[in-house]
């Protein structure tokens, strides 16, 4: 008996076992990649969509008629946080002024210098250019004073 299965198992046969076992997974590979993907399942079910549109006029007319009051329970931006339309003053320019920049950056044209304690409307931002935040301010004074400036020379104004 042991003689038997020394001929039986050798080398050869070892080898060739490999090679089915290799040609078999590619078969199969094959098959998943070519075959399956193409299959089509015929479905005898039906969906049915039913669109029903709803009205927004009513809801639409009485937030334009709102003026704008803080919500309960969502809190007023903190001191160091800015957003598009917010009143600003500017502050820590030691009396030198902010500069007012055509575009964010700080190789860009200075436009205008803001002087120290000025008020001004965000317009546009934030963005980030030169590792500082730039926001386009406009001066509520003069609006033609318009420009691009850094969020560290701002404070929220007191009321």
């Amino acid at each position: 008996m042991d003689n038997q299965n020394n001929r039986i198992i050798n080398k050869y046969t070892i080898i060739a076992s490999i090679l089915i076992a290799c040609l078999l997974c590619s078969f199969l590979y094959l098959l998943q990649i070519f075959v399956f993907p193409n299959f089509i399942f015929p479905s005898n079910e039906n969906i049915d969509l039913q669109i029903t549109s709803v009205s927004t006029d009513l809801y639409f007319n009485e937030v334009q008629n709102e003026t704008p009051t803080s919500v309960p329970g969502i809190p007023e931006p903190g001191p160091g946080v800015f957003e598009v339309g917010m009143h600003i003053e500017i502050s820590g320019t030691g009396e030198d002024g902010l500069r007012m920049r055509a575009e964010p950056g700080i190789n860009e044209k200075i436009m205008f210098i803001a002087d120290e304690g000025t008020q001004h409307r965000i317009v546009d931002g934030p963005v980030i250019m030169d590792s500082l935040i730039w926001w386009k301010i406009r001066s509520i004074e003069n609006d033609g004073k318009e420009g691009w400036s850094v969020q560290d020379y701002f404070i929220r104004p007191q009321d």
